[in-house]
């Protein structure tokens, strides 16, 4: 019987490319729980094949073409045959989500049976975000039912973000919540359920063990939270892959180069909350790791930081580079306060990073206009020190004679202050300066992303100040399955969790969609990240319509789940990243 069962939440339908990419986090609970000799075992569907029993071939391809027909084709026929489009889309669509929903209930049935059957004291799930939380929840009352003495235990990105105000076990089934880094108090929990045999006895003894990073149910009912104890981040483990997972999923490593966020203001942000202090991990540690992903045929490589400093990242690059490694890696990065007088350090610094690997930059611009980057966002950033350090990587680049793709994204439609109203300062004008910043910069891919309200940022712990207004007994229960997809996003399910400026989540849709309109029109092309410019790179993707098509074909088969195209890319992309790694002869 093992003393932990590991389940990576899962979905019959994937959201993004990178459900599938090699998953750090339960690698490194691997690592740690092998380190504290605690028998486990590790369900994880995100695989290449794992969709493959959710699939319905005879309805996802012809659903596929109507989609296609539907979204692009269709604006200049008849109305008729747009009416018989969306009813034949409709049904099919209808059919394939019946189909999944019952395969999903047999899947989560017979996991619920397992545990059952082995008497697994313990049940830890990686909780993912909408459906995955609905499925995750699903599974909790299934195993409380077969398996009553078994605790459950959730952790993970939904449980990081929801863990403020205990709305991750206020709203759920769960028994217990882990939030920033869970593994020693995941460890902890196992330990205390081995030394006490019913379900009632382990959680008192829990409750009472004053375990850090931990979400618990006090005797009364009354949710607390342990404060945070951060594990010292240069004694972070290497995490451990199986075969199985660097077979099966895409071969890209998530690196920890750091935790957090070194400038963690903003008042939108919950990286502050998940990891409070920003702290950096020592780089020769850091490029170890990257030298033993190698050893396992991993070539490429994110780096983990909400944004990764340049003095930091240029140690990192140049450990690297003393090494002679040969890699491809995805940084995130803040807009340089005073980049006009800081040109020369910047263009310096980035053909370093470059020439160490860096292929593709995300940066999070947010807004083109100075009073909203001040007042609404708390960026301490202007519009023209963001267009003068895209000019610098793009100088870099060019002095490199290497691309690089930038990634620049926007919080639109974004909640205005009645201070900033007052001063004339309206949607419409920002949606101005959000296009000029599109058009002065001209990233590789943009993307649009809705203003959001999480536990903890000014946004939600201040909300008047910023005309937002949400009722505490309904914004839990709805975030916590909000569907992150703009297909979701307009449905009315979702509109009473909070409004700004009195619109409604469902009423700035249009915003979004017309700001996303305005800069494609620049010839940028929209909503591809880093997952998708990875694969664009695999596959010589580099014009302009390339990157549309690449972005059609992905959506497309996201929609139908029909996914022929996108299991192809990733082919491409495990084939390069193994072909890097073992260019290095490590």
């Amino acid at each position: 019987m093992a003393d932990l069962f590991l389940y990576n939440g899962f979905t019959p339908r994937r959201r993004s490319p990178g459900d599938l990419f090699l998953d750090n986090g339960m690698a490194i609970l691997r690592a740690y729980l092998k380190k504290e000799n605690i028998d486990f075992v590790i369900e994880d569907r995100n695989t290449v094949d794992g969709y493959d029993e959710f699939k319905v071939p005879e309805t996802s391809r012809p659903l596929r073409e109507l989609f296609d027909t539907m979204i692009f084709n269709a604006q200049k026929a008849p109305w008729y045959k747009r009416l018989y489009y969306k009813k034949k889309t409709q049904d099919l669509y209808s059919k394939m989500v019946d189909f999944q929903n019952v395969g999903m209930d047999k899947y989560l049935g017979a996991l619920a049976e397992r545990i059952a059957r082995d008497r697994t004291p313990v049940l830890g799930i990686k909780l993912w975000f909408g459906n995955t939380f609905v499925s995750c929840s699903k599974l909790c009352e299934m195993v409380r039912k077969a398996s009553p003495e078994t605790i459950v235990v959730v952790g993970g990105p939904h449980a990081n973000v929801y863990y403020s105000d205990g709305i991750i076990l206020k709203y759920s089934p769960f028994d217990l919540a882990v939030y920033s880094e869970g593994e020693a108090a995941l460890a902890n929990i196992v330990k205390i359920t081995k030394r006490y045999k019913t379900r009632r006895e382990r959680l008192e003894a829990i409750a009472n063990a004053d375990i850090p990073n931990l979400v618990y149910r006090a005797p009364d009912g009354a949710i607390k939270i342990n404060p945070a104890v951060p594990i010292p981040i240069n004694e972070k483990l290497i995490p451990e892959y199986t075969d199985e997972e660097l077979s099966k999923k895409i071969r890209c490593h998530t690196i920890i180069d750091g935790l957090g966020c070194d400038y963690g203001r903003c008042s939108f942000c919950i990286h502050p909350f998940i990891y409070p202090k920003f702290r950096i991990r020592d780089p020769k540690l850091i490029v170890d790791e990257i030298e033993y992903m190698l050893r396992k045929g991993v070539g490429f490589f994110t780096f983990t930081a909400s944004d990764t400093p340049l003095p930091h990242a240029r140690r990192i690059s140049e450990e690297i580079l003393r090494r002679n490694l040969h890699i491809e890696f995805t940084m995130l990065a803040r807009a340089s306060r005073g980049a006009a007088t800081r040109k020369d350090y910047l263009v310096e610094t980035y053909r370093t990073i470059i020439r160490s690997g860096m292929r593709i930059l995300y940066m999070g611009a947010e807004s083109g206009n100075d009073d909203v980057l001040k007042e609404v966002l708390n960026k301490n950033l202007t519009a023209q020190e963001i267009i003068d350090t895209v000019l610098c990587i793009r100088k870099a680049s060019e002095l490199e004679g290497q691309h690089v793709y930038i990634i620049t994204s926007y919080i639109y439609h974004i909640p205005l202050t009645k201070e900033l109203l007052d001063r004339g300062v309206t949607l419409e004008r920002v949606f101005e300066d959000n296009v000029r910043l599109g058009k002065l910069t001209m990233p590789d891919s943009f993307q649009v992303m809705p203003a959001t309200v999480y536990p903890g940022p000014a946004w939600y712990s201040n909300p008047s100040k910023y005309n937002i207004s949400y009722d505490p007994d309904t914004y839990g229960p709805i975030m916590l399955k909000f569907e992150w997809s703009i297909n979701a996003l307009g449905e009315r399910r979702w509109e009473s969790a909070y409004t700004m400026f009195g619109k409604k989540i469902t009423d700035l849709v249009p915003l979004y969609m017309k700001l996303s309109r305005a800069i494609n029109k620049l010839g940028i092309p929209s909503d591809l990240n880093d997952e998708h410019l990875l694969i664009a790179r695999c596959a010589g993707y580099e014009k302009k319509e390339d990157l549309e098509m690449l972005s059609k074909d992905l959506f497309l088969d996201i929609l139908s789940c029909y996914d022929e195209k996108t299991l192809k890319l990733f082919d491409m992309v495990n084939s390069k990243s193994e072909e890097l790694a073992k260019a290095n002869n490590i």
